[in-house]
C-alpha cells in the first residue's frame, strides 16, 4: 500500500501606519501611529498505509510566512501649533506569529514498511517604527517601539527603557536627553 499527504501554507501579511512627508498634525494631547500584524498558522499532515507485503507512506508540511509591519512619521510637523501641556507622540509597530505544524506517517505491512516526514517552516519578519530626520516634533514624551515583545527578554526590555530614561551604558552618550520617565 501507498499513502501520503502534502500541506502547504503561503501567507503574506502587511500593515502600515504613516504620517507622510509634509503633513501637519496638531493633536493637542497624543499623536499615535501604530501598526500591528498577527498571524496564526496551523498545518497538520498525517498519512498512513498498510499492505500485505510492503507499505510506503510519507507526509510533507511546508509553511512560508512573511510579515511586514511599519509605523512611521515622515518629514512632518507634529504639534507645532498646539498649546503646551501633556503632549505625547507614540510610534509603534508590533508583529505576533503563532506557527504550529504537525507532520506524521505510520503504516504496517507483512514484509516491509517505509515512512518519512518532512517539515519546513520559513518565517520572515520586518517590523519597524521610525520618525523622519526632518520631522519637527513637539512633545513632552516621544516613544518609538518596534519589536515582537515575546522575543525580548526582561533584561533587554529594562535596558531599552533605561536608555530612553537617560541611563546610558557609557559617558559617551551623556549629552542625549531622557525621552521617558519610568519606575
Amino acid at each position: 500500500g501507498v499513502g501520503g499527504s502534502v500541506g502547504v501554507v503561503l501567507l503574506r501579511d502587511s500593515a502600515s501606519a504613516t504620517v507622510g512627508n509634509g503633513a501637519v498634525v496638531d493633536a493637542g494631547r497624543t499623536v499615535t501611529v501604530d501598526a500591528e500584524t498577527a498571524e496564526s498558522v496551523y498545518n497538520v499532515g498525517i498519512s498512513g498505509a498498510g499492505g500485505g507485503a510492503a507499505a510506503v507512506m510519507g507526509s510533507i508540511a511546508v509553511n512560508v510566512v512573511s510579515s511586514e509591519t511599519v509605523a512611521s512619521i515622515g518629514d512632518a510637523d507634529i504639534n507645532q501649533n498646539s498649546a503646551t501641556g501633556s503632549r505625547s507622540v507614540l510610534v509603534g509597530s508590533r508583529s505576533d506569529t503563532s506557527l504550529i505544524t504537525v507532520a506524521g506517517a505510520g503504516g504496517g505491512a507483512g514484509a516491509a514498511a517505509v515512512g518519512g516526514v518532512v517539515n519546513v517552516n520559513v518565517l520572515t519578519k520586518d517590523t519597524r517604527a521610525s520618525i523622519g530626520e526632518g520631522a519637527a516634533v513637539e512633545a513632552d514624551t516621544v516613544a518609538r517601539r518596534a519589536a515582537a515583545p515575546d522575543t525580548l527578554t526582561r533584561p533587554v526590555r529594562v535596558s531599552v527603557l533605561d536608555m530612553l530614561a537617560g541611563k546610558y551604558p557609557s559617558e559617551d552618550f551623556a549629552e542625549l536627553r531622557a525621552r521617558i520617565t519610568w519606575d
